[in-house]
Parts: structure tokens; sequence; C-alpha cells
């Protein structure tokens, strides 16, 4: 496997100075106590490398804002969630690619994925009284048929809870991508720039 080495540095604050639904922030700024996991600020991903340098999440204002939402409405019946991944620089999307051209599991980046566009988010939910987080189908990045939506053979409570975080990120304005349970995308994103911003 081809050796990848990224440095991103990270802003303080947000990356642009004026307030825009599609201005790209850190996630924690509206969302308090969010709890992260970057997955790809570690060695724990498909690629086996560190393509971060700093765990924050980051997304768009208005993702960020509707996530805040979401959050806010778990919290009512005890529960948090996780964030694994948002914003990511296109340039991570090009390295993603040459170990897995599967536009299946990774956005081909000549078109881009709508994680380059600060308009994605990848997420569990974990109980707030325990920490812990609930019993899903897959671990996050798991590239089978047991990641997708549809996939049945599973035990009730795992799809329950599958079921829970898909009916509330639809209520507040996400769309599911069938192949993976942890991936959303924020409503009307479509048409939202393909960003290569690198983080400091």
């Amino acid at each position: 496997m081809k050796k990848i080495i990224i440095i991103l540095f990270l802003f303080s604050g947000t990356l642009f100075s004026q307030s825009s639904p599609r201005e790209i922030i850190d996630m924690s700024e509206i969302i308090p106590g969010l709890k992260t996991e970057v997955k790809y600020a570690t060695n724990d991903n498909f690629t086996k490398q560190k393509l971060y340098t700093v765990g924050k999440a980051y997304g768009s204002l208005t993702m960020a804002q509707t996530l805040k939402a979401v959050g806010d409405s778990l919290a009512k019946i005890g529960l948090g969630i996780k964030v694994y991944d948002a914003y990511r620089p296109r340039i991570v999307q090009w390295l993603m690619w040459e170990i897995v051209p599967d536009p299946t599991y990774v956005a081909d980046p000549s078109s881009g994925s709508r994680h380059n566009r600060a308009a994605a988010v990848d997420l569990t939910l974990y109980d707030l009284k325990t920490g812990n987080d609930l019993a899903m189908p897959t671990p996050f990045d798991e590239f089978s048929s047991r990641a997708s939506h549809s996939y049945q053979n599973l035990p009730d409570s795992v799809k329950a809870n599958r079921e829970l975080l898909k009916n509330i990120m639809v209520k507040f304005g996400f769309e599911i991508y069938d192949a993976e349970w942890w991936h959303y995308t924020h409503i009307n994103s479509r048409n939202y720039a393909l960003k290569d911003y690198q983080l400091r």
C-alpha cells in the first residue's frame, strides 16, 4: 500500500471571517459538548494512516446548526451524537481514491464528495449517561453489504438503533446514503462548491 503523508494545519477559528450559510466552522463552536472521534486523525481507518493532524469536526454553518437541532432532540431521550468525519479537503479525497477506487464507498474526487463541500457528516449515537456507543450494524468504514441500510440479517436491537439514527437525521433535513449507515448529507447541498481548504 502506498504511504500517504499529509500535513493539514488548523485555524484557531473559522475558515472564513464572514457569516455565510456555507461558511466552514469547527462545529463544536455551536454544538456544546459535541463528541468526536475523528477517525482520519488516527490510524484507525481504512487507509491505516493519519490523514488529518487534529481531530476536529468541521462543517458548513448551516449543517452545524441543523446537527445542533438533532443533538438537542436526542438529548431529551438520553442520547447524543458522535462524529467520525465531516468536512474533508479534496486532496484527501484523491488519496483515498488511490487506495479504494470504488465509488460505492469512496466518492470519485473528479466529481467530489459532499464531504468536500462541507455538507456531509459521518456519525453514530451514544448513551449520554454511560458514554457508550449504541450498537450499530458494523464499525465505521466497514466496506461491506452489512453497512447498508437495507441489510436485515441483524439483531432487532441493532436494526432499531440504525432506524432511530436514520429517522432523526431525516426529520431534521439530512439524506441517507444506502451503502453506509453512518453517512448523511445535508439537504439542498448538491450545488455547494467543492473545497480544498487546508485546515490550519
